[in-house]
């Protein structure tokens, strides 16, 4: 299982990925370069975060919406670049009598699941890859070719709660949250009509919305404690669905699409039809 953060180490999804792992997944996360705070490398590079390497998100917005939007693009693309090599180090670990991985990993069952432009790169890599047979996207919007043609594999979209595109353009603008309405317009279209097309043309595809959780909601960060002067203080405050459910509700969903798809389980009740014991969960795409 190939697992890409966005912005930071693979280790603020450790609560998911350890949670994976506890049910016989090789989970692999994969710290993408100039992206994390530091990447070191086993010859002795130490490679420090560059802010540009998130194609504009970080920072206020500002340019064409279509120049940064295609920033952003690239930057899931050279994630899911990332995702293929990484698979192709894996074979190599798995040939080699030295490694401790030998003979233990099976890649004709390889999954990848993502985070914000790490849920991206996931089904950006099961679209160009045939290596890869199953993708879970948590909350990332897509900005690469998979939002516009969709790819045929199976597919479970987890999304977040998003009011923020529940306004005006016009009152979009002046709470800052974009620097014009024609930006405002084109975000929200890229956004939801991504998760539609994937939605549509996925085989099978599977979208839900938890209620009351946010975009870092899927990060470890709920669980730890925050300053009033963290910039994460404002996104955590306006989750309403508490931390240790909402892992819970997460890893469920994951669970049940990688066992049906990846390990054949026969039967994933929760994709099919929440029970009524996951109030939280909003079946389909906004």
């Amino acid at each position: 299982m190939l697992l890409s953060p966005s912005g930071f180490t693979p280790l603020l999804l450790s609560a998911i990925a350890e949670e994976l792992a506890s049910h016989g997944f090789v989970v692999v996360g994969v710290n993408h370069t100039y992206e994390a705070t530091v990447t070191a490398f086993a010859d002795g590079r130490v490679v420090p975060m560059d802010p540009a390497a998130l194609g504009g998100a970080l920072g206020p917005q500002a340019g064409s919406h279509d120049e940064v939007f295609r920033q952003r693009a690239s930057v899931c693309e050279y994630k899911a670049a990332d995702l293929a090599f990484v698979a192709d180090q894996l074979e190599k670990l798995d040939t080699d009598p030295a490694e401790r991985f030998a003979g233990r990993l099976d890649h004709a069952r390889l999954g990848a699941l993502g985070h914000s432009f790490g849920g991206n790169a996931a089904l950006e890599l099961c679209r160009t890859d045939q290596r890869c047979l199953a993708a879970a996207n948590l909350d990332g919007a897509l900005w690469s070719d998979v939002g516009r043609v969709g790819l045929d594999r199976p597919v479970l979209q987890v999304l977040a709660e998003h009011p923020e595109f529940d306004v005006a353009g016009e009152d979009a603008v002046q709470a800052g949250a974009a620097p014009n309405v024609e930006w405002f317009e084109a975000e929200k279209a890229i956004t939801f009509g991504g998760w539609r097309n994937v939605q549509r043309l996925a085989r099978p595809g599977y979208t839900v919305q938890i209620s009351g959780a946010s975009h870092v909601s899927f990060m470890d960060v709920p669980f730890l404690p925050v300053t009033d002067g963290s910039i994460v203080k404002p996104a955590l405050d306006a989750i309403k669905i508490e931390p240790h459910r909402m892992w819970r509700v997460t890893c469920d969903l994951l669970l049940a699409f990688f066992g049906r798809h990846l390990n054949g389980a026969a039967a994933a009740p929760l994709l099919d039809r929440p029970a009524e014991d996951f109030p939280e969960l909003i079946v389909g795409p906004p």
